[in-house]
């Protein structure tokens, strides 16, 4: 096919209005319609058209609602992917002077709160290994963490005690001579298992170490357990109520600040709102 006939083919393919209007290409009447299109003003594509321009109120209320459903959507899926933690508590009354436990209801008026460094006494015995040794071996938690811990391996007597140590949380009932043991777990029968066997460890020591129970009063030397741990039914940590309703709080918060700033600049963009 000659040059000019592949050309003119070419040409009648891409341009056929023109062709059907115009004649051959390159004349004057097909220059002067190129050139009334190319003087056209171009859309500016940042500058929306009148006739689809969004208005501020509605760019707010988009913009509100994909942030809140987005942190909503986050906070939500990161509560219920963290592990779950049960506790169990144990109580133990610390004064022997006092038998009944009811009698600790009637003498709230006149108990005076232990004194601070009592009170840190009473915690390190806790935490010391007399006391937490026997539990740890009574309830075999070397062996029972190696397997679920630590891919089947005996961790060191000292890793298990640093591990429950970290689970222990100890405190005093306000205005009673009652201390609470509570123990974190992710399996709650383990945790009421070690709350009770370590607050029977505390007893067995502080009743076999008359005149050893460092810096401790001599009225504290018959601890008595008062209330054994449950297993508890639902988890306490994390607390998915209080997750999810701060994820609420948040997304309403930062959707209400970056709504209203996308809808500030819309409104000057257009206008609505004078420079300053």
């Amino acid at each position: 096919m000659d040059p000019p006939f592949a050309y003119f083919a070419w040409f009648a393919v891409q341009r056929p209005s023109t062709l059907r209007r115009a004649g051959p290409p390159g004349t004057m009447i097909d220059r002067a319609r190129g050139d009334a299109v190319s003087s056209r003003p171009m859309p500016n594509p940042i500058v929306p058209s009148p006739g689809r321009a969004t208005s501020p109120t509605a760019q707010f209320i988009s913009v509100f609602v994909t942030v809140f459903l987005i942190v909503t959507i986050i906070s939500v899926a990161v509560t219920f992917i963290l592990p779950e933690s049960y506790a169990s508590t144990a109580g133990l009354l610390l004064d022997s002077q006092v038998h009944d436990t009811t009698e600790i209801h009637d003498m709230k008026e006149e108990f005076k709160p232990y004194d601070p460094q009592i009170i840190r006494a009473i915690i390190a015995v806790f935490q010391s290994q007399e006391v937490l040794n026997p539990a740890i071996d009574r309830l075999n938690l070397q062996a029972e963490w190696g397997k679920k811990y630590f891919n089947g391996q005996t961790p060191a007597s000292e890793k298990v005690l640093e591990i429950l140590k970290r689970r222990m949380s100890i405190a005093q009932i306000r205005n009673t001579k009652l201390i609470g043991l509570t123990i974190y777990s992710d399996d709650p029968n383990e945790a009421a298992q070690i709350a009770n066997a370590v607050a029977e460890s505390y007893v067995a020591c502080q009743r076999s170490a008359a005149g050893k129970l460092d810096g401790l009063p001599a009225e504290f030397s018959q601890p008595q357990i008062t209330d054994r741990a449950e297993p508890g039914k639902l988890p306490v940590r994390p607390n998915k109520p209080l997750n999810i309703a701060l994820g609420v709080v948040a997304g309403g918060l930062l959707g209400l600040l970056l709504g209203g700033a996308v809808a500030w600049l819309a409104a000057k963009q257009t206008g609505r709102i004078s420079a300053t």
